[in-house]
């Protein structure tokens, strides 16, 4: 890596690591898209895993006590459910297909914005596993495991501390397993 690159994607951590801190979620919806413009898609990915979380685990320490297990729990089951078909995806897929698959995303996430869109849940335990399976597919192949988990929990009226504690630590177990499943996958040696 060049020290262009090394430069660019410090500065492109630095803000993403800003807004991150300051909302419990977004790191790599700011840190991926600009990064695949200096680097593979596949890198980037990994990545922006990576330094999500090296920044969560500090996050992790100065909300402990302020998350709810239940909710973590049954979320970072639905998120380890999404992982292992997202790993193995990026292992596979065409580099050209990801940037493709991250375009997609990042639309249809803007859109959802956009429209306010709130999902109206009936059962908290199959939302949370849903979203969190839709944050773990999307983590593992784009790195961007915010939105799913975000809209869901729009719909719960969570009190703001108590929401942003949560997806801090779902977000940080998350990342960790999706590291894990990265080398299971084999997706650190090409594809």
């Amino acid at each position: 890596m060049d020290y262009f690159v090394l430069t660019v994607a410090s500065l492109i951590l630095f803000a993403a690591t800003f807004f991150s801190t300051v909302t419990g979620f977004g790191f790599a919806l700011i840190a991926a898209p600009v990064l695949t413009m200096v680097m593979g898609p596949k890198e980037t990915v990994v990545f922006v895993i990576i330094a999500g979380v090296i920044v969560r685990v500090i996050m992790m320490w100065r909300t402990w006590g302020e998350f709810e297990w239940p909710t973590v729990l049954i979320t970072v089951a639905g998120s380890l459910l999404g992982i292992i078909p997202g790993a193995y995806l990026l292992k596979v897929a065409d580099a050209n297909h990801l940037k493709i698959l991250l375009g997609i995303a990042l639309l249809l996430v803007t859109l959802l914005m956009e429209l306010n869109f709130v999902p109206e849940v009936k059962n908290k335990k199959l939302g949370r596993v849903s979203a969190g399976f839709l944050s773990g597919f999307f983590s593992a192949t784009t790195s961007i495991s915010g939105p799913p988990i975000a809209l869901y929990f729009l719909s719960e009226n969570m009190e703001k501390n108590l929401l942003r504690a949560n997806m801090i630590w779902i977000f940080a177990i998350g990342s960790f397993c999706t590291l894990g499943s990265f080398f299971v996958a084999g997706t650190f040696q090409g594809g």
